[in-house]
């Protein structure tokens, strides 16, 4: 109740349990930190790989106030969370509170696009994912970072170029300004 009482964002709490002590506390806070990803669930499991020093979080249950949405399932996976509990499901949330992401379920399930997308062919674009295999490290492995060399960092004049060229629009259907584009 706190986001609720606080204005720092929409009912939704969440905690995440390891071996019955809680080690990740969230709510919402997207209206206090302008942050569309600040849901309960997601500052939690930052909270809880900050405590743990991990971003493994196997043997964690997450209980969270309502049914996560499709941007907190993934990031629950990606965490590895073992088991998720939850007191108010969707239609819930959209009944008594106006909450509407059942479009999102709904198309996720039927494998629509949520933003419509578009890949692009720019030179070098698969380098990163190259290099990190010839290093042949885990996905996580923690190393030292040090400055990429240039031959493998996408350019973003190029891929600017080639995503808006002359028409001022992003790549693929919609009708705003690329994020690329100058102020």
């Amino acid at each position: 109740m706190f986001g609720v009482y606080s204005g720092e964002g929409g009912p939704f709490g969440c905690v995440i349990v390891k071996d019955g002590e809680v080690v990740g506390r969230g709510h919402n806070r997207v209206l206090a930190d302008l942050d569309p990803s600040a849901h309960g669930e997601v500052v939690a499991i930052r909270d809880a790989c900050k405590r743990l020093g991990t971003i493994d979080l196997s043997g964690c249950v997450l209980f969270s106030s309502s049914e996560p949405c499709p941007m907190c399932e993934a990031a629950i996976r990606w965490a590895r969370v073992d088991r998720v509990v939850y007191a108010a499901t969707v239609h819930e949330a959209e009944e008594f509170a106006g909450f509407m992401d059942r479009d999102m379920y709904d198309g996720m399930r039927n494998g629509r696009d949520l933003v419509p997308s578009k890949l692009i062919h720019i030179q070098g674009r698969l380098d990163p994912f190259v290099e990190y295999r010839r290093r042949g490290g885990p996905v996580y492995r923690r190393r030292p970072m040090t400055e990429a060399p240039r031959a493998w960092r996408p350019d973003v004049a190029v891929l600017y170029s080639q995503c808006v060229g002359s028409t001022g629009l992003e790549c693929g259907s919609r009708r705003r300004r690329s994020s690329l584009s100058p102020s």
